[in-house]
């Protein structure tokens, strides 16, 4: 199985994430994850984002000539005073950009989130690593937010100084002013709130999905190792301010103000900001350990409830285990709990179960159809030549797995199914395993009619098996070989002559001798044999219809 394994539960698995209304759905697991200490996951809240400086153009010169504007109205209460006519404001040669810093962030709309087709899937010492892209915004459902959006407060600064007018030179004496300004060099900061939308939004979340303890305590886990904010269809995301929602906290003149503005618009709109720098941002914000833990921890227990739903809960210390087995770790526990399931009466995988619930062909009974024998000696009489049965098994659901007696190797699956040794209860039917129906024959050149009775129990099905498909909806069994094995002591095979009580007598006694009872079982498992692909087609619409039940089962 191995990688071919995790990518058949990943096309399985994928539609019903990306169903909204589905109970696997990711806008659901997102939207129930919570945090360690209980709250709610969503919507994200950032802090401390720091995209930096950025060109603002004229508007960095705007600010300054602002700022000295309110050094000249208060330059001659400065001491020592200042010769407001010799200078002008400028943007700090030293640090002549302003700065973007996002103090407090939400970033909501990321329920709605589809994945894609998983990607770098390798096997690692106890499972699996990959990566899943997803993207955001796309699902259309009218309960799920359109658009993702990161909405907060900003914070601009930009250094200013007083330059000579005529040498352009900063000047360098210094000042006290009134009203918290500074001279010759001071730092103006606005403040308020923004709300971006973000869209063409997509992250690829590294993961490993892994097995964890040893023995019969082991689970399947889910960490995320990394998340990666990027854009869908281009490198980063598209960032769009919406100006209404933009303000300025600080109490000044609306010409002031405007300028504020108009530095907030500039720095969004700037392609290194509103490109590399917030998508590092957010990616920083998404790939905090709480983060991380929270959706690791849900997806953890979503896997583990779909197991549970399809294979039926597990009871401590009751999981199979085998410490000789070299498969794949997650590989190995799967096929723990498929063969703990076959096991478990209380499992919906219960073997009986399985085998009642085929239509495709009925297995309970199961039509074997025509089958020859060929001839039956007869101790001093003439042989019963050209002997064919056709008829109707009855007993392959009364079947138990000993989960000792079941292994996987290289993707195959082997079993010794032990027949008729359950005492039955409707629709399984109790020993013995049985093959019965009507028999043609010729003796002494006549032909002959009658019918015929196999009887065994216990007897043992020893078969191989494996399987196919891209996801379950195509999943396909191949039974390799198939195989009953019945003690001589424990088979019984008679036959009812149509009036013909006479070679009805010796045949009878001819069916008791061993040689001849392993001719009947010869012929009949040749005919299992010929039946392996219908067996299968069987089989695999018997799992497909019951995993696709209870793994679309509503919580």
């Amino acid at each position: 199985m191995s990688k071919a394994l995790i990518e058949f539960i990943a096309a399985t698995m994928i539609p019903r994430l990306n169903n909204p209304a589905h109970p696997h759905s990711l806008p659901k697991l997102l939207t129930k994850a919570t945090t360690k200490d209980g709250a709610k996951l969503l919507p994200v809240h950032a802090t401390d984002w720091n995209p930096g400086t950025f060109d603002a153009g004229v508007t960095s010169d705007n600010i300054a000539i602002q700022w000295y504007q309110a050094v000249v109205d208060v330059a001659k209460k400065a001491d020592p005073p200042i010769d407001a006519s010799k200078y002008k404001g400028a943007p700090l040669p030293a640090s002549p950009h302003p700065s973007l810093a996002i103090p407090s962030a939400t970033i909501s709309g990321l329920e709605n989130a589809e994945a894609g087709e998983l990607t770098h899937l390798t096997e690692t010492a106890n499972g699996y690593s990959m990566t899943v892209p997803l993207v955001f915004g796309t699902l259309t459902d009218p309960a799920l937010p359109q658009k993702t959006v990161i909405a907060g407060h900003y914070r601009l600064d930009q250094d200013v100084c007083g330059v000579d007018k005529t040498t352009g030179k900063q000047a360098d004496t210094p000042s006290k002013l009134p009203d918290g300004l500074k001279w010759p060099v001071d730092h103006v900061t606005g403040t308020g709130t923004f709300s971006l939308a973000v869209s063409d939004l997509a992250a690829d979340i590294d993961l490993h999905v892994a097995v964890t303890n040893t023995a019969a305590e082991r689970t399947l886990t889910v960490t995320i190792d990394k998340i990666t904010a990027r854009g869908r269809t281009s490198a980063y995301p598209t960032y769009a301010l919406d100006p209404a929602t933009l303000t300025i906290d600080q109490n000044t003149d609306e010409d002031f103000k405007s300028i504020w503005r108009a530095m907030a618009l500039d720095a969004f709109a700037n392609k290194d900001i509103g490109g590399d720098k917030l998508t590092k941002a957010l990616t920083n914000a998404l790939n905090t350990p709480n983060t991380r833990d929270s959706v690791s921890t849900t997806l953890t227990e979503q896997l583990a409830t779909a197991l549970d739903h399809v294979m039926g809960p597990l009871a401590p210390g009751t999981l199979a285990h085998d410490t000789t087995a070299t498969n794949p770790a997650v590989d190995q526990y799967l096929f723990d709990r498929l063969r703990t399931a076959l096991a478990d009466h209380t499992s919906p995988f219960y073997l009986p179960t399985l085998i009642t619930g085929a239509d495709d062909p009925v297995l309970e009974p199961y039509k074997l159809g025509k089958f020859d024998i060929g001839e039956i000696p007869i101790k001093g009489k003439d042989p019963l030549k050209n002997m064919t049965l056709d008829g109707t098994v009855t007993g392959f659901s009364n079947a138990i797995v000993p989960v000792s007696e079941a292994t996987l190797k290289d993707g195959r699956i082997s079993a010794s199914v032990h027949l008729a040794t359950l005492p039955g209860k409707p629709p399984v039917p109790g020993p013995p395993w049985k093959a019965e129906g009507n028999l043609t024959a010729e003796w002494k050149n006549l032909p002959v009619t009658g019918t015929y009775k196999v009887h065994a129990a216990p007897a043992t099905l020893h078969t191989e098996l494996s399987f196919g498909g891209k996801d379950l909806d195509h999943l396909t069994v191949t039974v390799e070989s198939a195989h009953l094995d019945v003690k001589h002591e424990d088979l019984t095979i008679t036959v009812d002559i149509t009036d013909g009580k006479l070679v009805t007598g010796f045949v009878n006694e001819a069916l008791k001798q061993s040689s001849v009872k392993d001719l009947v079982l010869t012929s009949l498992n040749i005919a299992l044999a010929d039946k392996r692909p219908e067996i299968g087609r069987a089989l695999a619409k018997a799992a497909r219809t019951g995993i696709t039940k209870r793994l679309d089962k509503p919580e």
